[in-house]
C-alpha cells in the first residue's frame, strides 16, 4: 500500500484511486484479509478506504492456510524476520499461489540490493521466485509496472 502513502497519494492522483477501485470491483485486484487487518493498526484513511472495498479482502481458506504453513516451513529465516513487521506477507503469497495471482510489491529481490537489511536476505520477490509465483518486480511487479501493464496514463 506504499502507492497510497508515499508514491501516488489520492490527493494528487484522484483518478488513480478510481482505476484501482475498478480493478477491485472487476475482481482483478485482491488482497489477503491480513493486509487489511494490518492497515487497521493505524486506523487511517487508507484503512477506511480498503475496508470499504467489499471485494478487495479475501478471507483465508483452509487451502491458503495450508499453503501459508508450507511457505513458513520452507523459508523459516524469512518468516522470523518478516513477522517482526508484518504477519500478512506469507498469507498474501499463499493467496497468490493458490489462486494463480500475481503479487504486487515494492520490494525487490535480495540480489538487486546493495546491502540487504534482512537476515538471510530474503524478500517477498525471493519467496515468489522460489515458488514460481508471478510477482511484479521479478515478475513481482511494482505498482508503477502494474499501471503500465494496464495501459494507464495520467
Amino acid at each position: 500500500m506504499e502507492w497510497w502513502i508515499l508514491r501516488y497519494p489520492p490527493s494528487t492522483f484522484p483518478s488513480l484511486r478510481d482505476r484501482i477501485e475498478g480493478l477491485i470491483s472487476s475482481g482483478r485486484l485482491v488482497t489477503s484479509e491480513f493486509v487489511v487487518q494490518e492497515l487497521g493498526v493505524k486506523g487511517d484513511e487508507l484503512f477506511d478506504w480498503a475496508k470499504a472495498q467489499t471485494s478487495f479482502s479475501i478471507s483465508t481458506s483452509q487451502e491458503v492456510a495450508n499453503e501459508m504453513a508450507s511457505i513458513v516451513a520452507r523459508f523459516p529465516a524469512w518468516w522470523i524476520q518478516a513477522r517482526k513487521r508484518t504477519k500478512a506477507d506469507p498469507f498474501l503469497i499463499a493467496l497468490a499461489k493458490t489462486q494463480g495471482l500475481t503479487v504486487v510489491s515494492q520490494e525487490t529481490l535480495a540480489a538487486a540490493k546493495k546491502r540487504p537489511r534482512r537476515q538471510g536476505g530474503t524478500y517477498i520477490p525471493d519467496v515468489c521466485a522460489a515458488m514460481n509465483i508471478p510477482c511484479i518486480n521479478i515478475p513481482c511487479i511494482t505498482f508503477l509496472e502494474m499501471m503500465q501493464r494496464e495501459g494507464w496514463t495520467f
